[in-house]
């Protein structure tokens, strides 16, 4: 039968020595080393560091152990000698060591991390999520580190599984590898903060990356500023900033992403179709001094359920970036109804726009002049000389029994603060077909301002 065993060493720090185990049920000294399927805690017992834990090579379906955990009060070091697998952690005080690629952590069921640090040995293992799970920052001024690249996974074939990281503070990845944090498919990281004064950072040591594979969600919801030192690679996953809405249901984050440069997007969008930037209106995507680019998949701007009619702010999506854009697609939400009206949102974007290749999709009113807006804050260079082009695609909502004559406006630029540059530059995109003028009749134009500078590009109907 399975033991539920407390580390309180008598003969040395060895792991495998059975005399260094009491049952917590009795406080009797084990008979035997830990074996497969135990339950293994280190807390306020003793304070000795244990050395060599090993695993049995299982299957993480079938873990090692059926918890590892170090408990308040416990302060040494759990050095793993070998990959271990089990289906609880939980990391409160203390700290793992995870030498090299093969002391890895697997953990099936889940994963509880409030304290301590998981692995005080900076190397290239790998601690695996593969159940879901919560890290808890400790507030303000406090932080929480990690020496091994965190891989969060799922090993449940129904469904998604869930990683929290709550709570406001720094999360530092100290890794050796080059890639920090992998999200694989089916699998998602929510990064909330309540309290718009309340910073949740996670760092890193050196240039490291943030990787989302297909299937894969990295989701940031509530309230706050968040910032992330690493770069964003996404191929095939879903980036989101603000979360799903729903009654109640708005967000107000500003993520700030600081990681990439020296040639390196601080956001890279490639790969898949599937591939999904998603910001909610009323919130600010910040990549700070770094690039980013866009190839495939979509950017899509969702419309804050709080947005009402006097909160012309919450029908804004800021994106702060130099944008290169060679693929995919920019979408709206269809415009919901408050207060009898539509409401129409704007991307707006501060930086120059570089826009080679993908469509944008911006909604009309069949009823009136409105429509959806991208605005841009620099210069948008326009290029069509490669084999994929750049795109608009209306979408007419609302629509009538007969079609609408009028002018829509759906791109803008304006001069950022202290400088002259905006304005479009290049030829006009045109639609999906390679016309400027669809068999319904709508055009794609542009217009100058007083000054005679290229700034609109339009939607017309004669």
């Amino acid at each position: 039968m399975p033991a539920n065993l407390a580390w309180m060493p008598t003969f040395g720090n060895d792991f495998g020595v059975a005399e260094n185990w009491v049952h917590i049920s009795t406080g009797l000294v084990s008979d035997d080393p830990p074996a497969q399927g135990d339950s293994l805690t280190f807390d306020g017992r003793s304070d000795a560091d244990c050395v060599g834990m090993y695993g049995f090579g299982a299957d993480p379906m079938f873990p090692d152990y059926a918890s590892f955990r170090l408990l308040s009060g416990y302060d040494g070091t759990v050095t793993l000698a070998t990959g271990v697998s089990t289906d609880v952690f939980t990391l409160q005080s203390g700290s793992i060591a995870q030498g090299g690629s093969s002391a890895n952590l697997s953990v099936s069921s889940t994963f509880t991390w409030t304290g301590g640090v998981l692995n005080n040995t900076p190397s290239n293992a790998t601690v695996a999520i593969l159940g879901g799970g919560q890290i808890t920052l400790g507030g303000p001024g406090t932080t929480l580190t990690a020496g091994s690249t965190l891989a969060f996974g799922n090993l449940n074939p129904a469904g998604v599984v869930t990683t929290i990281i709550s709570g406001a503070g720094d999360l530092l990845l100290n890794t050796t590898n080059d890639n920090a944090v992998f999200v694989g498919a089916d699998t998602k990281v929510e990064l909330t903060v309540v309290g718009v004064d309340s910073e949740q950072k996670l760092k890193a040591a050196g240039a490291k990356k943030v990787v989302l594979n297909p299937r894969s969600e990295w989701r940031y919801t509530g309230a706050g500023t968040r910032d992330l030192e690493l770069a964003v690679e996404n191929v095939g996953g879903w980036f989101d900033v603000g979360g799903l809405g729903g009654p109640g249901g708005g967000s107000l984050v500003e993520v700030r992403l600081k990681g990439g440069g020296g040639g390196t997007p601080g956001y890279l969008q490639k790969t898949s179709a599937d591939t999904k930037l998603h910001i909610m209106t009323g919130c600010t995507l910040d990549l700070v001094g770094v690039e980013f680019k866009m190839e495939s998949g979509s950017l899509f701007i969702r419309t804050n359920p709080d947005a009402t009619a006097g909160m012309a702010s919450l029908r804004v999506a800021n994106l702060r970036a130099n944008m290169t854009i060679t693929g995919g697609d920019i979408v709206f939400d269809t415009p919901p109804q408050v207060d009898g009206a539509p409401r129409w949102t704007t991307l707006s974007t501060q930086g120059p726009v570089s826009w080679s290749g993908g469509t944008y999709r911006p909604g009309i009113n069949a009823q009136s002049d409105e429509a959806n807006l991208w605005k841009i804050a620099g210069t948008l260079t326009i290029n069509a000389d490669g084999p994929v082009k750049p795109h608009i695609q209306h979408i007419l909502q609302f629509p009538q029994a007969q079609l609408p004559s009028r002018t829509w406006t759906v791109v803008e630029t304006v001069n950022p603060p202290g400088l002259e540059t905006g304005k479009i530059e290049g030829p006009n995109p045109t639609f999906p077909d390679g016309t400027s003028e669809d068999v319904n009749g709508f055009k794609i134009d542009s217009r100058r301002d007083s000054a005679d500078v290229k700034r609109f590009l339009e939607i017309k109907r004669d």
